[in-house]
C-alpha cells in the first residue's frame, strides 16, 4: 500500500536510517508513541513495528523524558489535542524534552501544530477562545 510505504519512509528518515525499505534499523532504538485519543495511530505503529523498532505507548508524563524517540500522530481540532496534552501533564513533558533540539520527534499533523506557540484555529464551537489564538507548546515560534 501506497500509503504505508510513505509513512515507512518518513518513519526511517526520521529516525536517521537512510535505507531501503527492506533494510533492518542499524540500532534499535526504541520508539515511544505518545496517542492523545485521537490520531491515526494504527497506521502509525504498524509501520513502525513493521520496521522492526521495539513500541512503547507513552501513558504518562514520567515516560517522555526517557524516551529514545518520541511520534505523536493527531487528527482533529488543535484545541481538543492542547486541552488533553494539558489535562494529561504531557504539554510539560514535551517541552522538557524538546527544549534543546537534540532529541528525536516526528510530529505528525497536530503533533506537528501542537509545537507552535499558538493557532487561531478555532474550537469545537467554532469560536477562538477568549477571541485570542489558542496558546501551543510554543517550542516553535509561530503560529
Amino acid at each position: 500500500d501506497e500509503n504505508c510505504i510513505f509513512l515507512k519512509s518518513v518513519i526511517q528518515y526520521s529516525l536517521g536510517h537512510h535505507c531501503t525499505m527492506t533494510d533492518p534499523p542499524q540500532k534499535k532504538l526504541t520508539v515511544s508513541l505518545l496517542d492523545y485519543g485521537a490520531g491515526n495511530v494504527r497506521s502509525v505503529r504498524n509501520a513502525i513495528t513493521s520496521l522492526g523498532y521495539p513500541l512503547v505507548d507513552i501513558t504518562s508524563p514520567s515516560q517522555i523524558p526517557s524516551a529514545d524517540v518520541i511520534i505523536f500522530p493527531g487528527v482533529g481540532s488543535f484545541h481538543s489535542a492542547m486541552q488533553v496534552l494539558q489535562s494529561r501533564g504531557y504539554d510539560s513533558a514535551l517541552k522538557d524534552y524538546l527544549k534543546n533540539g537534540d532529541k528525536p520527534y516526528l510530529g505528525i499533523c497536530l503533533g506537528m501544530q501542537t509545537l507552535f506557540e499558538s493557532s487561531e484555529e478555532t474550537d469545537e464551537s467554532g469560536h477562538l477562545c477568549s477571541g485570542a489564538p489558542l496558546k501551543g507548546l510554543g517550542v516553535i515560534p509561530g503560529k
